[in-house]
């Protein structure tokens, strides 16, 4: 008999019709696992139905969720992150895996009431919320430029707006303000260089006169 689906039927099968890998979520099985070169991977578990390991190609280990809202194969598949590997331990993203399926079992849909709560949010709180749980998905280094970025010119310049009265005027203020960023980062690299060379020119004609006072005591 095929594992039960996630979402209340039979095995979890791709898109392309294979199978999902599924595995016992623990410390060790999940520390062993290792990155697919070129594409995603989800690992749904054996023992808690819709708990699942999601590995990114870059070996990025997210613990995620996956239920149905209403009853059976009519109601809508969702998926929420749960949170990093590292970050949480295996049992601590067992049991809040657990809390977010019996709330959809008791026909509540905690990934629309995140969605909508982001929607409240103004522009600082989601670039937290993003570096909580989209950003864990990423490389750290990748993760920690982007979240710069995001913190350097769009916080000072919004971040205090709701998402909602976000306009396309702000992200063209945002876009201009990376250009002049660009463009300042250009300016000091140019003088850098030009100061560079006028120091090697200097040192050359400190050298020469050196040469030429030692040659005429000589």
């Amino acid at each position: 008999m095929p594992g039960r689906d996630p979402h209340g039927d039979y095995s979890v099968i791709t898109r392309k019709g294979h199978p999902m890998p599924q595995i016992h979520i623990t410390k060790s099985s999940v520390d062993a696992i290792q990155a697919t070169p070129g594409k995603h991977v989800l690992y749904w578990d054996t023992k808690l139905i819709g708990f699942g390991l999601r590995v990114s190609k870059t070996g990025v280990k997210v613990y995620v969720v996956q239920y149905r809202t209403g009853e059976g194969r009519r109601g809508l598949a969702r998926r929420a992150t749960v949170g990093r590997h590292g970050k949480l331990a295996p049992d601590e993203a067992r049991k809040a895996a657990k809390a977010l399926i019996g709330q959809a079992a008791n026909g509540d849909d905690p990934a629309s009431k995140r969605a909508a709560k982001r929607k409240e949010m103004t522009v600082a709180e989601l670039i937290d919320w993003y570096a909580e749980s989209e950003a864990i998905k990423m490389k750290p280094s990748a993760a920690g430029n982007k979240l710069r970025g995001l913190r350097y010119h769009v916080v000072p310049l919004m971040g205090r707006k709701l998402i909602s009265n976000v306009t396309s005027d702000d992200i063209v203020a945002i876009d201009r303000r990376g250009q002049d960023r660009v463009r300042l980062c250009r300016r000091s690299t140019e003088a850098h260089h030009r100061q560079g060379r006028h120091r090697c020119r200097s040192q050359s004609r400190a050298r020469l006169v050196e040469r030429v006072r030692v040659r005429d005591e000589a």
